[in-house]
């Protein structure tokens, strides 16, 4: 029998052009997937009895239906896709700690999302929060990339002054970044450097590259400590605004691995 996640992608591959995609899944559970209005929706259900709570939840994760909500009857559990989702665009992130965890945090400048990770400094039990609700770490991974807009009439008025400063800064940083676009830009690049290596690439920056390697492989933050394994394990994340790689001169030495320096 096919993996659960692939039977649910399948399902809902064929909803999009046929009325009726359903198939039978292990114990005996019926799946059957439908697209309305651009809304994915799968109903579970079983001839002698109502599909478990549990069931819906690894239905859910297993389809990367990260927000959703249930209506149920007798014999069936629908799961239908929340509306008016954002792909979001990376705003304010950061990470700090407070007395007993260290938190890791990040928004969409969209939408205005945002979504926290918190680590206990002993112990386990990792929490994650998305628009101040906590949800599981499979769904802060789809939520922190596609999720429901902010409501922004739930927040009070300290929260809502704090954000908006927080964006009002990136969007300041961002626009002090902005340089004068060369159409024709000249790149000349040493040896041994982002712009040789093989990973640098042309950007419409004057005599800038993009290194494909991304902004771990040059961010030199140090990790964070983890009383409990007493080391510097904790991966800690630095704020990018919105740049999606990071922007280097070609003669800006790489600091990864030599193997990585061959293009």
């Amino acid at each position: 029998m096919p993996a659960l996640k692939d039977t649910i992608a399948a399902l809902f591959e064929r909803a999009a052009s046929e009325p009726k995609a359903e198939a039978t899944v292990q114990r005996g559970l019926n799946l059957r997937a439908r697209i309305v209005n651009g809304q994915r929706q799968l109903l579970l259900s079983r001839p002698d009895m109502q599909p478990s709570d549990v069931e819906v939840t690894t239905c859910a994760k297993h389809g990367e239906i990260a927000a959703y909500t249930v209506s149920h009857a007798g014999h069936w559990q629908l799961i239908s896709e929340a509306l008016d989702l954002c792909d979001h665009t990376p705003g304010f992130s950061g990470s700090g700690d407070a007395k007993g965890e260290y938190f890791y945090y990040g928004s969409c400048s969209t939408c205005h999302a945002r979504w926290q990770r918190t680590v206990p400094k002993r112990g386990k039990g990792d929490t994650f929060t998305y628009n101040g609700q906590q949800v599981e770490d499979w769904q802060f991974e789809l939520l922190s990339k596609r999720g429901p807009k902010a409501d922004r009439a739930t927040e009070n008025d300290d929260e809502l002054e704090l954000h908006q400063f927080l964006e009002k800064t990136i969007v300041a940083q961002q626009l002090e970044r902005q340089p004068v676009v060369d159409t024709a830009p000249v790149l000349t690049y040493p040896q041994n450097t982002c712009g040789s290596c093989g990973h640098g690439r042309p950007t419409p920056y004057p005599n800038a590259v993009e290194c494909q390697l991304g902004h771990e492989a040059h961010d030199k933050q140090s990790k964070g400590y983890n009383q409990k394994t007493q080391k510097a394990d904790i991966p800690v994340h630095l704020p990018h605004g919105s740049l999606a790689m990071p922007i280097l001169t070609p003669g800006h030495r790489c600091v990864t691995d030599a193997w990585r320096h061959r293009a």
